[in-house]
């Protein structure tokens, strides 16, 4: 989200007035003017479901159940267990 007084619409496509909102609009592509406050950005990449998980997917699934883990044994030592180094 910007605000109005750092870009705005010519036709149907959203133009940066300031620096700060070109890098942003250059990160994440073309901004089409759909209605009234409603954009639309490019699309995200389609990964067929035969590829997934991914391995980034594989790899946030891990650190989540690490950390799962991890909250559960400070709740059960009262706050006192260290995290394993890697």
């Amino acid at each position: 989200m910007t605000r109005k007084s750092i870009a705005h619409l010519e036709g149907d496509t959203l133009v940066a007035d300031s620096s700060d909102a070109r890098e942003i609009l250059d990160m994440i592509g073309p901004v089409i003017h759909l209605k009234g406050d409603i954009f639309q950005v490019h699309p995200r990449k389609n990964i067929p479901e035969s590829e997934k998980p991914t391995k980034a997917q594989k790899q946030a699934r891990m650190e989540n159940i690490q950390k799962a883990q991890e909250a559960r044994w400070q709740g059960a030592l009262g706050g006192k267990a260290k995290r394993r180094e890697k």
